[in-house]
């Protein structure tokens, strides 16, 4: 006696198979699914199998696999949509050398930010901080070199050290209602 699954014709057998593998161009889409153009003008509804998730923009060219109706996104050929790397666990990127992050804006969204670093160099043409409060602890010397500096301070300052020095070129202006000393 035949299984009772022999029995049911095979879509696939009963079907000539449509199958379809090319660059098609995105029309409308999300991280899950794209609404595209394949080479033949033909749209179709397409699942995104990637990697990781894609946010595709209108005019992408992706990757479509396809057959007996069911369409598959498998690569981004080319792209401005967002890549988003996104885990539920913890993330951990290395490199054996060195590791580039590059773009037109590169921000970082943190409850906890931490940089671990034997030397760390900055440079930019204005670097802005702003903060509730700032603790800076340095171990042997803090060297400021600047053409100006200005510091202004909306209630009080207080400069504490076992002993200090104010070397100038030209005069030094001490300008207060009273001026105490020793």
């Amino acid at each position: 006696m035949k299984p009772a699954y022999a029995t049911v014709p095979s879509p696939v057998r009963d079907v000539a198979p449509s199958r379809s593998l090319g660059p098609a161009e995105v029309l409308e889409g999300d991280a899950r699914a794209v609404r595209v153009r394949l080479s033949d003008g033909t749209e179709v509804t397409a699942e995104l199998a990637l990697a990781l998730s894609y946010e595709p923009a209108k005019g992408d060219v992706v990757l479509v696999i396809g057959e007996a109706g069911a369409y598959y996104g498998i690569g981004v050929l080319r792209g401005k949509g967002r890549l988003v790397l996104e885990s539920d666990g913890d993330i951990a990127v290395r490199a054996g050398g060195s590791l580039e992050l590059s773009g037109s804006k590169v921000r970082l969204v943190a409850q906890e930010t931490e940089f671990l670093s034997a030397k760390l160099t900055m440079v930019g043409e204005v670097l802005t901080q702003r903060v509730s409060s700032l603790l800076q602890r340095v171990s042997s010397l803090l060297t400021v070199h600047a053409k100006q500096v200005n510091t202004v301070v909306e209630e009080s300052t207080v400069t504490q050290a076992k002993n200090a020095t104010i070397l100038t070129e030209d005069a030094v202006t001490i300008n207060g209602k009273s001026v105490l000393l020793g």
